[in-house]
């Protein structure tokens, strides 16, 4: 896994949105497994010779379009992803979602548009204290396809000043790819770098693997919380145009 591309610099956002409450969860895996998954064009990454799945559950917060307000009572909900990590044959990397989940059976649907597999859940999220944080998700009535379940107890430890080189690339990626119409496609994002905590896994119940049919780890995962940062999306193009970039500060 060769160093991450630079942050976009985004002046024209189409979406803000606050991701909080955060758990990553990661383990390895071998390439192969996620190379057979991926579109042309795209291709793993990998550390040391491992690739690497993360599910990370989160509350969305105050999704808007720029420069509108959020709309009260439906800007902040409960979101789950699984996600890789990969390089475009432009030259640029980032994440690759396996399965997006989230209450919102609106955006759902919009995001299936674009290309994002994302699939309806009911979820809660619940902080405990500043140190603890409670996930729990379970299939909707009437979901179709890809019902997720999750339950998880985290329990956040120290706080991490200076993440490793693993750590950096596990976490600060600022593209999203997905397939329209045939097409690779790269979503840009920007936002500050992750005020990151190492954590202890209490519980982990899920069927995330299964349902996504891929082998079950073998390993414990890495855990890291963070209490969130803000985020802007810009305008989706086909990969491989070029996109404005810079080194965050």
């Amino acid at each position: 896994m060769s160093g991450p591309t630079p942050q976009n610099t985004i002046r024209l956002p189409v979406n803000a949105q606050r991701w909080s409450a955060l758990t990553f969860l990661h383990w390895p895996v071998a390439a192969a497994v996620i190379q057979e998954r991926l579109p042309r064009g795209l291709h793993v990454q990998t550390y040391e010779g491992t690739a690497w799945i993360g599910l990370a559950p989160f509350l969305m917060q105050d999704v808007r379009v720029p420069p509108l307000p959020p709309a009260p009572g439906w800007s902040t909900f409960p979101e789950i992803n699984l996600r890789t990590y990969v390089r475009h044959d432009d030259g640029t990397d980032g994440l690759w979602f396996l399965g997006l989940w989230s209450t919102r059976r609106a955006m759902n649907a919009a995001m299936r548009m674009i290309g994002l597999p994302y699939h309806h859940t009911e979820a809660t999220i619940r902080p405990v204290g500043d140190a603890s944080l409670l996930y729990d998700a379970r299939p909707a009535l009437g979901t179709p396809a890809r019902p997720l379940r999750l339950r998880a107890a985290v329990r956040a430890g120290a706080h991490i000043s200076a993440p490793t080189e693993l750590e950096g690339r596990l976490t600060g990626r600022w593209n999203a790819y997905a397939v329209r119409a045939g097409r690779v496609w790269r979503v840009p994002v920007t936002h500050p770098p992750w005020p990151l905590r190492r954590a202890t896994l209490d519980l982990l119940d899920t069927n995330v693997f299964e349902t996504m049919d891929l082998p079950a780890p073998q390993v414990e995962p890495l855990v890291h919380v963070s209490p969130g940062v803000d985020a802007l999306i810009g305008i989706p193009r086909p990969a491989g145009r070029t996109l404005p970039t810079t080194t965050h500060r």
